[in-house]
């Protein structure tokens, strides 16, 4: 009979082969996921049940909406190249400024093909729906249309040197509201519904309102009546930017 403390022994070498076999499987299965990067494409699964929007300078995050349950659920997503996973993140309950509430659903990336399709399975799913239990599909990306473009979700910041606007990267497309200066005071640059913009000062006065427009390099604000034109006139031209403020032309990058 073996003693207890070889017992222990032995079970706690087990342990360790099986971590180092893991390991290793991991690695000798890894893909280049960061090459599969890509700016301003739409990621869309064959079963048509998961879409996610890569748009700006972020190439290795989105905006998903996956279908759960038959309704559409919003993620920030996260490509995770250490370990070729997607991660579907909800917002922090307790602060919306982050998105690290909890990875809701984790798919693992199998292989890329050729023509960049990511085939992927699942490793963690917590939607509460069975369909992604055991849940294996195929990514296909495309590049997005600028008419479907929104600056909601770039990962850019975006500025205009003139007004003395500065908008700050992306860093949760879950939430609609983005730190910005405007001649060198804090200000808050907030997305609403149906294309509209708010702009408020710290104290929560809005001082400038209306609709925007997005383009691959830029983002035009039409401000309304009474509402920030005696600030910045009829409309504003915000190019985008590095997080530096420096400008950045998103056309020039490989789609």
């Amino acid at each position: 009979m073996f003693s207890n403390s070889y017992k222990k022994t032995f079970a706690f070498l087990s342990g360790v082969c099986l971590m180092l076999s893991s390991c290793v499987d991991l690695f000798e299965n890894k893909v280049d996921l960061s090459a599969a990067f890509l700016n301003n494409v739409v990621w869309s699964s064959k079963d048509e049940k998961i879409k996610i929007i890569c748009e700006g300078w972020a190439l290795d995050r989105g905006y998903g909406i996956v279908n759960v349950n038959d309704e559409s659920m919003f993620f920030q997503v996260l490509f995770i190249d250490n370990y070729d996973s997607l991660s579907f993140f909800i917002n922090d309950k307790d602060d919306p400024r982050y998105f690290y509430g909890g990875v809701i659903l984790d798919l693992r990336v199998k292989s890329i093909s050729e023509t960049n399709e990511l085939n992927v399975n699942v490793h963690s799913n917590i939607t509460g729906d069975k369909y992604y239990d055991e849940y294996s599909t195929t990514l296909v990306s495309r590049p997005s249309r600028e008419d479907e473009l929104d600056a909601r979700y770039s990962g850019c910041a975006w500025i205009d040197e003139e007004a003395n606007l500065f908008i700050h990267n992306n860093l949760n497309y879950l939430n609609p509201s983005k730190n910005a200066e405007f001649q060198g005071n804090h200000v808050l640059f907030s997305y609403c519904d149906d294309k509209r913009f708010e702009i408020k000062y710290d104290d929560d006065v809005v001082f400038a309102s209306g609709n925007y427009v997005t383009h691959f390099d830029y983002m035009d604000l039409f401000f309304d009546e009474g509402c920030g034109k005696e600030e910045f006139g009829e409309s504003l031209r915000m190019y985008t930017a590095y997080a530096s403020g420096l400008i950045l032309s998103l056309s020039d990058m490989k789609n």
